[in-house]
């Protein structure tokens, strides 16, 4: 009897598991306005260097390039694993969309989904963020950071300088 029980719960919880519902897009974002002495191009340059060395790959690309208007928009893609999460490996994918004009910039990273892989490298889902709290643990573990090597980017902070080269 209590084999059954264990079955019915492991059951429902697969099945009502899979019925929560990722929070809406427009929550699934964040957004920061820096201030710097570059330039719009100066901002713009390191930034689209950057997207291009440390989120793109043969799959994702950089989907805009403007820079009369300063825009780089961008698809992000950043591998993670966890024991007690992703036993077989999660993809966090986000967009980024970095607005320069001289003097200042926008950084937006939105559309946040991390999806599980089985054994196999194959996606099984979506499993973050169903709530405020899984998002704010993806921004602390990896949004952050991330927008803080962009930043240390674009102000020149990983630079090797000139007479290096």
């Amino acid at each position: 009897m209590n084999k059954r029980k264990i079955s019915i719960v492991i059951l429902s919880i697969l099945l009502f598991g899979n019925c929560l519902s990722v929070l809406p897009r427009e929550q699934r974002r964040t957004e920061a306005v820096f201030t710097t002495q570059l330039t719009k191009k100066e901002i713009y340059e390191r930034a689209l260097i950057y997207l291009a060395k440390s989120l793109v790959n043969a799959n994702m690309s950089i989907q805009i390039r403007d820079p009369e208007n300063g825009r780089i928009v961008s698809h992000g893609n950043l591998k993670y694993q966890s024991v007690f999460q992703c036993l077989y490996g999660c993809d966090l994918e986000f967009n980024v969309d970095l607005t320069a004009k001289d003097g200042k910039y926008r950084i937006i990273l939105d559309d946040i989904l991390m999806y599980g892989n089985n054994q196999y490298g194959q996606r099984t889902g979506i499993i973050k963020p169903y709530s405020e709290k899984e998002l704010a643990s993806i921004k602390e573990e990896f949004l952050i950071p991330l927008q803080k090597e962009l930043v240390d980017s674009i102000e020149g902070r990983f630079m090797a300088p000139q007479e290096d080269f």
